[in-house]
């Protein structure tokens, strides 16, 4: 498959397709049409590559909010254990 670098659409660059769809036309028709020259190629501006900080700021927040979860369930634990095992725990929870 071809796509246009311009309106990024599917092309039929086949020459034998683009045959059946144009009989009586050459070669150097189809050339003229589907080819760039260079000063078009020049015109065409290049695309532009994603940035991988991207993945980064995900890994970074990832690794913080995992931090923050910790800090969390070890304060909460600590404080469940002490309320079970302080004497105002009813012995039916307990056991």
């Amino acid at each position: 498959m071809v796509f246009c670098t311009k309106c990024r659409k599917k092309l039929d660059n086949n020459f034998p397709n683009w045959k059946l769809k144009n009989p009586g036309k050459s070669f150097n028709d189809f050339k003229e049409l589907v080819c760039l020259s260079e000063s078009d190629l020049a015109s065409i501006q290049p695309v532009k590559k994603k940035s991988k900080r991207k993945g980064l700021k995900y890994f970074i927040m990832t690794i913080i909010l995992m931090g923050v979860f910790y800090g969390i369930g070890y304060i909460g634990t600590n404080y469940i254990i002490k309320y079970f095992k302080t004497e105002k725990t009813p012995k039916e929870i307990l056991t």
